[in-house]
């Protein structure tokens, strides 16, 4: 056996399965064994970043087209509003919706903190406002997303859409951010 050879055989032995290389052409329906997630999505454990909503939205880009008050949370009103036109499919949204459904239990975030949960072309962001932690049922979030945003959005408007306590989406006052638009890929390192 060449010394190369030995090497590759002896580090694969060494390296634990997590970091085994992976694929670099997967098949759309081939799953990752990366928390849980999916070659097409985030699968029901989403992914935790910083709040980089400004990046995706940033105000002048924000037109509100409607707005509609829904069920409420945490004691507080949850208002809906529909922004901008968006790429995201009306399915993929409804199963990235389903991902969060299917977290286990609460969805609880400090301050400046998102959950991501993704599936093919669009993208469900669920965050905590500067100054404010946030906790509320995974399930019950998932539900008022799907009547608030979902269908009066994405279904009937072709538009993304965004959730809170708090009217002035654009500012920071509330205590959560959810919202319902196009996925660009800019979490694939972790799928």
């Amino acid at each position: 056996m060449k010394p190369t050879a030995t090497f590759a055989a002896v580090a694969g032995l060494l390296l634990p399965a997590a970091f085994a290389a992976p694929s670099l052409s997967p098949t759309p329906e081939a799953p990752s064994h990366v928390a849980g997630r999916t070659a097409t999505g985030s699968g029901p454990l989403g992914l935790v970043t910083v709040d980089d909503t400004h990046r995706f939205f940033p105000a002048q880009a924000m037109k509100i087209s409607s707005a509609s008050s829904g069920p409420k949370s945490n004691g507080t009103e949850f208002v809906g509003q529909c922004l901008t036109p968006t790429a995201a499919k009306y399915d993929d949204c409804a199963a990235a919706l389903g991902n969060l459904h299917s977290y286990p239990g609460n969805v609880t975030l400090q301050a400046n903190l998102c959950y991501n949960w993704w599936e093919r072309s669009c993208l469900v962001k669920v965050c905590s406002v500067s100054g404010s932690s946030f906790t509320a049922d995974a399930a019950h979030i998932a539900d008022t997303m799907t009547a608030t945003l979902l269908d009066p959005c994405v279904k009937t408007q072709g538009k993304s859409g965004v959730g809170a306590d708090c009217a002035a989406v654009e500012s920071g006052c509330g205590t959560y951010r959810w919202w319902l638009t196009e996925y660009g890929g800019e979490y694939d390192w972790a799928v």
